[in-house]
């Protein structure tokens, strides 16, 4: 299973003003920090307590310390009152993966250019229905996202969402933007979780609809274990590895990689039409000069938690046999391997902050 796992290429919000996500250094904590992260409320407390002893693994793992005034990088765990996750109804979820499938066809054939404005018209209007429901569905919980104007009031840094996906967000009414649907685990990068609305997870590694198992089986598995290990490696400012400008990979051609990722993801959700480019096949924006981003030896082989395992599926020279497979055995294998962050994850995450971690 792939998931879309950080914002590469789209701009975030803070009180309306537009950034860009570059190099690593734009979104490295300031070396000192003591990362403050919460955890949005959840229904299953025994879970919620699990996954929290779990993320302090993740952190240990990756070499910080539980202890605020490192002169270094260090995490805490902090307690603050923030609403709880909204989950898509049966309803909502068919509906959500309708207009989903509607827009990533319409995408496909080029039904948003200038020459057909009818079906552009037809498709936003479509939209905007769509959008009008899940306001609806939105309105009982009222305006949560608010930001408070001093930035220590948040009380925190990171905001863990555990909630299975996917999920419904409220519109922000100061942003005036619609409902947003979140699909995959995924993370804001780095120091760039502070630029959140207040009460808007920063991080979520809740069960993908795609897994078939319980939460409890899910956080249980070493998929699970791996979202968790690389969600926190985005947290700490590190991105997607097969997206290193330094590296030069052979891959499939775009649409055998659609087939394979929605094969994986049991065509739950369906894989949007600028999915694969923004998230697999693109290096990521912004000189490699001005960034920590690891020499690959050999440029071709991707030993890194920060890299799905269905990554190597989709090289030209990776696994050949497994292209129509639902569940890839090569794929499952690289879970189990990647249970923590590898010498070369470690070796990259010591260049950006100069963490005294074995390597």
């Amino acid at each position: 299973m792939l998931c879309c796992s950080s914002n590469k290429g789209k701009p975030l919000v803070l009180r309306s003003r537009a950034l860009e996500l570059t190099g690593t250094l734009d979104f490295r904590w300031p070396l000192g920090t003591t990362i403050r992260v919460a955890f949005q409320p959840h229904s299953n407390e025994k879970l919620l307590a699990s996954v929290r002893a779990k993320v302090a693994e993740a952190f240990q793992d990756w070499g910080l310390e539980q202890k605020p005034g490192s002169l270094r990088l260090a995490y805490s765990f902090v307690d603050v009152t923030v609403p709880p996750a909204r989950e898509l109804k049966d309803d909502e979820r068919v509906e959500a993966g309708n207009h989903v499938e509607r827009l990533a066809e319409r995408r496909a054939h080029g039904l948003f250019a200038a020459r057909k404005p009818t079906a552009a018209k037809a498709e936003r209007a479509q939209f905007q229905r769509f959008k009008v429901a899940l306001q609806s569905a939105c309105a009982a919980r009222g305006s949560l996202h608010s930001k408070p104007s001093d930035e220590a009031a948040l009380g925190y840094d990171v905001l863990i969402s555990i909630a299975a996906l996917p999920l419904l967000i409220a519109p922000q009414p100061h942003l005036d933007n619609g409902p947003i649907i979140v699909e995959f685990p995924q993370s804001e990068l780095g120091s760039y979780a502070r630029r959140e609305d207040f009460g808007l997870p920063t991080t979520y590694i809740g069960r993908p609809a795609s897994y078939q198992g319980s939460d409890d089986d899910w956080f249980a598995s070493p998929e699970g274990t791996f979202s968790v290990v690389h969600e926190i490696g985005h947290v700490l400012g590190l991105a997607h590895e097969h997206q290193n400008p330094r590296r030069r990979l052979r891959w499939k051609s775009e649409d055998a990689i659609k087939e394979i990722v929605s094969r994986r993801n049991r065509g739950t959700p369906p894989i949007p039409a600028d999915f694969v480019r923004d998230q697999i096949l693109d290096p990521w924006p912004g000189s490699p000069e001005f960034s920590e981003w690891r020499n690959p030896e050999p440029p071709d082989l991707i030993d890194s938690v920060m890299s799905k395992p269905i990554v190597h599926c989709l090289l030209e020279d990776g696994h050949p046999d497994c292209s129509k497979d639902d569940i890839c055995r090569h794929e499952q294998d690289r879970y189990q391997q990647l249970q923590l962050p590898t010498k070369s994850d470690r070796e990259q995450l010591k260049a950006m902050y100069g963490l005294e971690i074995a390597v």
